[in-house]
C-alpha cells in the first residue's frame, strides 16, 4: 500500500466535539468517584445493539450519534 492509499483511509475529520443539552448529551456517570446513581439498567440500553446497558442514560442512539457515525466513516 503506498503513502497515498494509506492516508486516504484516514478519515477525514479525526474528533466531533458536541456542546449542548439533554438532546446531545445523556451523561455517563460511572466511573465518577462517590456517584451513586448508575446507568448499568436494562432499559438504558434497550435499541442499542445486543440490547445491552451502555452506561448512558439513554436506551439507544441520538441524532448526534448518527452523525458523528456518518463524518466518521467519510
Amino acid at each position: 500500500m503506498g503513502e497515498s492509499e494509506t492516508e486516504s483511509c484516514k478519515p477525514k475529520v479525526p474528533a466531533i466535539y458536541v456542546f449542548g443539552d439533554s438532546t446531545a448529551d445523556v451523561g455517563n456517570n460511572n466511573y465518577l468517584p462517590g456517584s451513586i446513581p448508575k446507568a448499568n439498567f436494562p432499559h438504558n440500553g434497550i435499541d442499542y445493539p445486543h440490547s445491552r446497558p451502555t452506561g448512558r442514560f439513554s436506551n439507544g442512539y441520538l441524532g448526534i450519534d448518527f452523525i458523528g457515525t456518518y463524518v466518521l466513516k467519510k
